[in-house]
């Protein structure tokens, strides 16, 4: 895995985020999560747990002894794009499943910003599918790079702040991980 070997901070960008949600009396929205270590849709699962070697985190933060090493770890590219692409698909499959016209009733629909190549190859693929508008996908993998779970968030309070989404718009956040794990929501947004 040498030649697959990053150095955390050269690739993720580093970053918190977080989303509040508020429980109502009936439910306005949906949401599901799966780890896909056992099973792929119809396909069994990986084998290869698409992140090697681990590094330490916050087990030893920079600045401690014997931290350099740690902070390096090692993807299984090929099995990443893989992953990628048959994750969003099937999250796109289950949404369906679920609301059949939820791409027409979401104001945006945001996907996890692991790379331009990923993103763009499953965005526009959904695109040329549905005959959708792009202005209804939230994109900054180029701008911002792979701000892992923050960038799907930066795109939606980027729109929030630019009035492109406004309270009581539906939205559906889609995202896989390399845990092997995949999940999506469809919610209704409401600024205080």
């Amino acid at each position: 895995m040498g030649k697959s070997l990053w150095m955390s901070a050269a690739l993720f960008s580093d970053g918190a985020s977080a989303v509040v949600l508020r429980k109502t009396d009936s439910p306005t929205g949906s949401a599901f999560y799966s780890r896909d270590s056992l099973a792929f849709g119809v396909e069994e699962g990986f084998s290869d747990p698409l992140i090697h070697y681990y590094g330490g985190g916050a087990w030893a933060p920079p600045g401690t002894e014997d931290c350099t090493h740690l902070s390096c770890f090692a993807m299984s590219g090929n099995k990443i794009k893989e992953y990628y692409m048959k994750g969003m698909t099937l999250n796109h499959q289950q949404l369906l499943k679920f609301k059949p016209d939820y791409l027409d009733s979401v104001r945006k629909l945001y996907t996890h910003q692991a790379s331009p190549m990923l993103t763009n190859s499953f965005l526009n693929t959904l695109i040329k599918e549905h005959d959708m508008d792009d202005r209804k996908i939230g994109v900054n993998v180029v701008k911002y790079g792979n701000l892992v779970s923050c960038s799907t968030i930066k795109l939606l309070d980027d729109d929030l702040h630019a009035g492109v989404v406004a309270s009581g718009d539906s939205v559906c956040i889609s995202v896989v991980g390399a845990g092997p794990e995949r999940g999506a929501f469809i919610i209704p947004v409401f600024q205080s």
